[in-house]
């Protein structure tokens, strides 16, 4: 085993082509082979990861923004130097309050004196970049305490779901009312008179005229809200 302290970073494997053909001599050797490129494999493994984890933050959709426990900003990726349309120089290095207008930094720094995980709030809106921006924060582990992560993403999806969420619930409860107060009419008249009603002061309409239609496809007036006495009288008359 290719051994780092006591982490196994990998294995060192020698074969030969005739079973039993290797000495035991050469077993402390291998030994100190394994334990001398250790550091290198070490290093190697962590590269690449770095590399990766790199490449996947700066391709994240997400903005994101590492502070110290000063509030300077200690690393952010790709996605946020362009809503803050600066280079990273600008950004790296200085404080979150230099980054952002005094009325966003007042949001921000609830969000931060928070301290709350993603999943425990829910996210604040700012704008940022012409947009509004939800931001949620978390600690950064294994970094000096008080150390921050801000994530942010655009909020337009999040508030049309919750716009398209809160419609359906009010005309879900809408017809309900409607049915429940229609329930009690006998004849088809009187709830038609009654949907009428409700209808036109649900949806502010300037008139509306409700008609049964008799046998030989004729229609009658049967109810109006908000029409004219002249519109009234016009519809009030039996036609096909």
């Amino acid at each position: 085993p290719i051994l780092q302290g006591e982490q196994e970073v990998g294995w060192l494997v020698v074969a030969h082509r005739v079973p039993g053909a290797p000495s035991q001599k050469s077993m402390p050797l291998l030994v100190e082979l394994a334990r001398a490129i250790a550091p290198a494999v070490l290093r190697a493994r962590t590269a690449e990861r770095q590399r990766v984890m790199g490449a996947l933050i700066d391709g994240s959709p997400y903005g994101m923004i590492a502070l110290d426990p000063a509030g300077a900003v200690i690393e952010a990726n790709a996605r946020v130097l362009r809503l803050l349309a600066l280079p990273r120089q600008r950004v790296v290095g200085k404080p979150l309050r230099s980054l952002v207008d005094e009325a966003t930094f007042g949001k921000l720094l609830q969000v931060l004196l928070r301290r709350a995980s993603s999943s425990d709030q829910p996210p604040t809106e700012i704008e940022l970049a012409g947009g509004l921006v939800d931001v949620h924060v978390t600690r950064l582990w294994g970094l000096p305490e008080g150390s921050l992560l801000l994530n942010l993403c655009d909020s337009s999806a999040r508030k049309a779901a919750a716009e398209s969420a809160a419609r359906r619930i009010e005309h879900a409860a809408f017809l309900r009312a409607l049915s429940e107060a229609m329930a009690g009419a006998v004849r088809a008249d009187a709830a038609l008179t009654r949907a009428v009603d409700i209808c036109f002061v649900r949806f502010e309409l300037g008139a509306l005229c409700g008609f049964r239609a008799d046998d030989k496809d004729t229609l009658r007036l049967v109810a109006s809200h908000g029409a004219s006495a002249a519109l009234a009288a016009k519809l009030d008359s039996v036609t096909d």
